[in-house]
């Protein structure tokens, strides 16, 4: 639950939004810290393939994926827990006419 002396909104200025997030993080377990490191250095790299990646803007609408380094998707790997499931067998059983 997020804590009310944090204002959640538009942000008035880049330190603003800086020491909003900090006074998030400071409440966070380890556990969590870890995680939210790895998506921040997921999003760094996101942007940095974004802005290496395109040459003009209307390119940028031509793919709606963004390319990214398998290292980024590694480092994602057993962040959340094993959920269970099938893709692929849930996949095939929306296409199965019996």
């Amino acid at each position: 639950m997020l804590d009310a002396t944090v204002k959640i909104g538009v942000p008035v200025s880049l330190p603003t939004t800086r020491q909003n997030i900090l006074t998030l993080l400071d409440k966070l377990p380890l556990e969590n810290l870890l995680m939210v490191e790895t998506f921040v250095r997921f999003v760094r790299d996101q942007q940095h393939t974004i802005s290496t990646s395109f040459t003009n803007d209307q390119a940028q609408w031509r793919y709606p994926t963004i390319p990214t380094t398998t290292v980024n998707l590694d480092n994602l790997i057993g962040i959340m827990q094993d959920v269970g499931g099938d893709a692929l067998a849930d996949t095939e059983s929306m296409y199965d006419e019996g």
